[in-house]
């Protein structure tokens, strides 16, 4: 399985890689600092990483990182946002036809389910406590901190709801501010049902003593 959702990311990150470096009017150097500058973009590759690095490296570190219940969990999180928020927000502004919108839906769609169905199924669940969902918001918040400071520099911002110069500064930390609720309470959900995950084999057990 893990075959499988690793096939589904590379192809949707290959297939929007080809379409970022054919927009006109920017250079292949800029372009190709767009293209990781995708949240989508740095989650699909994570969940690549995720089910790569397991199969190809068993009893390696990347291998141990990959395959523990804390990153499994925050991998969820950020994936179901990856989702969520595009399907509710730029999904009405953004029509791709063809390749392009197989890309779309392979990182925005398809990789979010098909990694929900594997977390439930196979993922390490064990261990997880609450601190965890505050822990996971390192990542988004390292990457508004970076979108915002690049944005400065070049006028560029890649979700319109970060976009300073439509917004202003403080219409985007208002977003930012939601945005990180979101992080945080789908992070208390995924906790919360992890734990429950791992207790209820117990509870069957034990009710057949």
């Amino acid at each position: 399985m893990m075959g499988i959702g690793a096939v589904i990311g590379i192809v949707g990150i290959g297939l929007q890689f080809n379409y970022m470096m054919q927009i006109p009017g920017i250079s292949t150097a800029e372009a190709l600092v767009r293209f990781f500058s995708f949240f989508t973009i740095l989650t699909n590759l994570l969940l690549v990483f995720g089910y790569v690095f397991p199969l190809i490296g068993p009893e390696s570190a990347a291998r141990k990182l990959f395959a523990s219940a804390s990153m499994r969990g925050c991998m969820l999180v950020y994936i179901v946002v990856v989702g969520a928020v595009y399907n509710l927000l730029p999904r009405q502004l953004y029509h791709p036809v063809g390749w392009a919108k197989v890309a779309d839906v392979l990182v925005h769609d398809a990789a979010p389910v098909f990694y929900l169905i594997y977390w439930v199924l196979f993922a390490e669940k064990s261990g997880l406590g609450f601190r965890n969902a505050s822990q996971w918001l390192l990542y988004p918040l390292a990457y508004l901190i970076y979108t915002l400071l690049r944005g400065a520099m070049v006028g560029y911002y890649p979700y319109p709801f970060v976009d300073v110069l439509a917004l202003g500064y403080a219409r985007v930390l208002v977003n930012a501010a939601g945005l990180t609720v979101v992080f945080w309470g789908l992070g208390l959900i995924v906790v919360a049902a992890s734990r429950v995950m791992v207790s209820a084999p117990l509870r069957v057990t034990q009710s057949t003593d």
